[in-house]
């Protein structure tokens, strides 16, 4: 059996603001990955970007330092 982490899960309006997301992520070595919008959250789009909590805890101020809009923030075990 896997062992259940807690994450983060930013969702998005659009499909383009979860894209922008990647790939300034990527370039800036945040950690994290785009992933299908789970069930239990309601959003504008189908996708995601899911983190470690302790990884967000790390780069949260560098998340809200982009000029990316998200729609929600949601603190989840998976």
């Amino acid at each position: 059996m896997r062992e259940k982490k807690e994450y983060i899960i930013i969702a998005f309006k659009t499909t383009t603001s979860a894209m922008a997301m990647e790939k300034t992520c990527i370039k800036q070595g945040i950690p994290g990955r785009i992933i299908p919008l789970p069930s239990m959250i309601s959003a504008g789009c189908g996708l995601s970007w899911r983190m470690l909590l302790s990884d967000y805890e790390t780069f949260k101020d560098s998340l809200s330092g982009l000029s990316i809009p998200f729609e929600s923030v949601h603190r989840i075990v998976m």
